[in-house]
Parts: structure tokens; C-alpha cells; sequence
């Protein structure tokens, strides 16, 4: 299993027995990435209140690893049935292949993305607020996963030969080149950020009024330093969430590429089957991560998806609800019910 942009031979599989406590695990993983992230991305496309850019951006960063974990558990079926080799006439192994490209590269399309969308709103406000809408972003995103599809599409319309040469320079070459390039850039850009949220701190700390006065000047200069401390700190905790969506998916990531690259120039050939179903389990996890990541570190999405998931356990505990499931009447009848029992109440005589 290729992880990310390129680790692992396709459908390499392996014939111990201690490995299937890891295909279990990685199966139950992979579900809880589909069911976590798309919990996310119907969070985001209902709530009005999410409709800012950063939104969009974890959106999009979902429906990729609900593709990567929808046929990452179609890798892990055909390998528990059958052997499936890496055979260019494959047309299942090309299938499997270029959707796991194009979820990676729309990965690191959304992580790029976001990381820069963020720099340019604290490096360059004025620019941000001028040309960065959420029309530009969405179509921003259309053009990160078309240039993804275009990128890839030569999985299913080159010939075999040609294909078996391609994909080895991918797999050897260019993913892991891009992933660490795309990493550079990424921690270049946070440690720019922190250095300009610390500048901007010192500034602050050192035109903070001292002592309390009553005078108008003195009290609107305070409530001006504090509105501009609580957007740096908005600032920072925005920061720190992104900080660790790209964190735990190059933790994650990058061992097991590291991995793949040491197989490819290790002549001795010797198989790591644990370390394999490891660094495949660490593969799968970051598909999983970033709703807990956004759950814990955005209180705005917290709080949203626990009022929706109030109303929803709501509705389902009301005894409207459950007399509805349990009679199977349509909800026109039971409001017919209900205005007739209105109508015509009933009348319970106790004899004591």
C-alpha cells in the first residue's frame, strides 16, 4: 500500500499471521476516518456560520480523506480475499492508484492552501480582506483537484510498459520529492507567522498603558490594545490548529516514506513486515485526525456540531419521535391523530 504520495509498493501484502491484528485495525481506523470526516464536511456545508474561507479549505481536506479511506478499505478487502499483485495490466491496480494520488495531492493542495491563506491574513491583512474572497477560494480549490486529476490521469491511459516506468519515477521521484518540498514551504510559513505574532506582542506589551485613569483618552487607548491582544489571540489559536493538521499529517506521513525509500535502494532485500503494517497503520490514521484536531481546537465548530447533535439526539429521544418509529404512520396522519385526540380528550375517570 502506497503511503500518502508514494510509500509501499502497490497491494504489497504479507502472509504472516501476526500482521492481521493491523488489517483489523487499520479497517476500523479507516472507517472512523469516512464517519469522522464526513460528520465534518456536512457540519461545515449546513451551518451558515462556517461559510469563512478556513472552513472551506477543512471541507475540501475532508472529502479527500473520505476518498483516501473509502478505497483504502477497498485495498485492504482485495488484499484479505485474494493476492493482487502489482501488475500494470491491473486495471484494479491503477484504479487504486490514482484515487490514492489524487486524495494525497488534493492533501497537500488543502494543507498548502489554508497555511497560506492564513499567512497572507495576519502578514497582509489589506490584501487579504481586497482579493480573497470565498468565490476565489472555491474556485482556487476546483483548480487544485482538476490539476490533481490531470496530474494522475496517465494511471489509466498509458500503455503497460510505459505505465510500469511511470509510476516507479513517481513513486521513487517525485512524491516523496514533493512532500518534503511542500513541508519546507510549510514550515517556513508557520515559523514567518510566529515570529510576526510575537513581534506584534512585544509591540503591544510595550504601548500597554500602565496604572487605570479615568480620562477618555486613557480608557479608549486600553480598549483599543485590548481589541488588538484578543485578535492576536484568535490569531494564535487559528495558528495552532493548523499547525497541527500539518503536524500530525507529516508525523504521520512521513515515516512511512522515508520507509518506502529505504526498500527501494536496499539491495540486500530485506522485507520489515512490521514496520510496513506500522507505518500503513500511521497512514491511516491521519485520515481520522483532523476532526479531532478541529473538534478540540475550534470552539466556534465545537459548539455547532454539539447544538446539532443536541437537536438530532433530541428528535430521536422525544416520544413523538418514537411513537412515529414504532407505529410506521407518515407524519401527516400523526398530526392528524394528534388534532383529533385535541379535539375529542379523553376522559379517565379514577375511582379511589
Amino acid at each position: 500500500m502506497e503511503n500518502g504520495m508514494g510509500n509501499g509498493s502497490c497491494f504489497e501484502d504479507y502472509d504472516s499471521s501476526a500482521l492481521v491484528a493491523f488489517k483489523v485495525l487499520q479497517d476500523v481506523t479507516l472507517i472512523l476516518g469516512i464517519v469522522t470526516n464526513s460528520v465534518l464536511f456536512i457540519t461545515i456545508c449546513c451551518s451558515g456560520q462556517l461559510r469563512a474561507t478556513t472552513y472551506i479549505y477543512i471541507a475540501s481536506l475532508a472529502v479527500s480523506d473520505i476518498i483516501f479511506s473509502c478505497h483504502g478499505i477497498r485495498y485492504t478487502l482485495m488484499g484479505n480475499d485474494s493476492e493482487v499483485e502489482c501488475d500494470a495490466s491491473d486495471f484494479r491496480a491503477r484504479d487504486f492508484i490514482f484515487f490514492n494520488k489524487v486524495s494525497s495531492a488534493a492533501n497537500y493542495a488543502n494543507i498548502l492552501m489554508v497555511s497560506l491563506e492564513r499567512w497572507l491574513y495576519i502578514a497582509r491583512p489589506f490584501l487579504h480582506q481586497r482579493y480573497l474572497s470565498i468565490k476565489i477560494t472555491v474556485c482556487g480549490l476546483a483548480t487544485a483537484w482538476l490539476f490533481a486529476i490531470i496530474v494522475n490521469i496517465d494511471t489509466f491511459i498509458a500503455s503497460d510498459i510505459k505505465y510500469t516506468a511511470v509510476i516507479k519515477f513517481k513513486l521513487n521521484v517525485v512524491f516523496p520529492s514533493i512532500h518534503f518540498f511542500v513541508s519546507c514551504i510549510l514550515c517556513i510559513v508557520y515559523v514567518h507567522l510566529a515570529l510576526i505574532a510575537r513581534g506584534q506582542l512585544r509591540a503591544i506589551n510595550r504601548t500597554r498603558p500602565v496604572g487605570v485613569s479615568n480620562s477618555y483618552p486613557q480608557s479608549a487607548s486600553i480598549d483599543a490594545t485590548n481589541a488588538t491582544m484578543a485578535s492576536i489571540k484568535e490569531n494564535l489559536k487559528s495558528l495552532r490548529l493548523l499547525v497541527l493538521v500539518f503536524g500530525s499529517f507529516f508525523v504521520l506521513m512521513t515515516p512511512g516514506i522515508c520507509l518506502h525509500l529505504y526498500d527501494k535502494h536496499d539491495y540486500a532485500g530485506v522485507n520489515h513486515p512490521i514496520l510496513h503494517g506500522v507505518f500503513k497503520q500511521m497512514t491511516f490514521t491521519h485520515c481520522c485526525v483532523n476532526f479531532f484536531v478541529f473538534a478540540t481546537q475550534n470552539c466556534h465548530f465545537r459548539q455547532i456540531f454539539l447544538g446539532y447533535f443536541r437537536k438530532i439526539y433530541g428528535c430521536l429521544t422525544t416520544d413523538s419521535c418514537r411513537e412515529l418509529c414504532t407505529t410506521a404512520v407518515t407524519p401527516n396522519m400523526y398530526r392528524e391523530q394528534q388534532g383529533e385526540e385535541a379535539r375529542n380528550p379523553k376522559i379517565v375517570i379514577s375511582v379511589s
